[in-house]
């Protein structure tokens, strides 16, 4: 029961044939919830000059607007069937491929599907970017540790002197 309110909304059917609101109600509601208790939806990353920046190379010219624009998508049409990916999940490269099967039965238009796609790989360089950046910076406090372990006590002893 849990698991079917977790499918498409078109799914929940009432006796007489029509889309069950109970439902639908019911769907939207443990969604909301589960999203806003996890924070799912601060993972998915807004059109900022870092975002642009990990997806330069892939998406020249591309602008805030618009990351906003392919996001407002993603976040309508990926949120009906199932919780929000935020892009880490599969590499760059296999998110066509995805989709794809997803849109067999959700039959999202091209021009929106390609938007969709766009801001997914764009999100999956920025995670790659930001993992990046965080191990760069764990390797450096690291080496700054064994740099200060590294002084001796009379060199610590003269630098206090001055």
């Amino acid at each position: 029961m849990l698991l079917e309110l977790f499918t498409c909304p078109l799914r929940h059917v009432s006796r007489g044939g029509f889309p069950s609101r109970r439902g639908q109600g019911v769907r939207a509601l443990l969604v909301g919830l589960f999203v806003l208790g996890s924070g799912c939806i601060a993972t998915v990353p807004h059109g900022t000059p870092e975002v642009l920046a990990a997806g330069s190379a892939h998406f020249p010219g591309l602008t805030e607007i618009e990351v906003e624009e392919d996001r407002a998508l993603f976040l309508e049409h990926c949120t009906g069937c199932h919780l929000l990916p935020t892009g880490k999940k599969l590499p760059t490269e296999e998110w066509p491929e995805a989709l794809d099967e997803m849109n067999l039965e959700l039959e999202i238009a091209e021009h929106q599907m390609t938007h969709i796609l766009r801001y997914l790989q764009l999100s999956r360089l920025y995670w790659e970017s930001e993992r990046a950046r965080l191990e760069a910076e764990r390797q450096q406090r690291r080496a700054d540790r064994k740099s200060k372990a590294a002084t001796s006590p009379r060199q610590d002893a003269a630098l206090r002197g001055r």
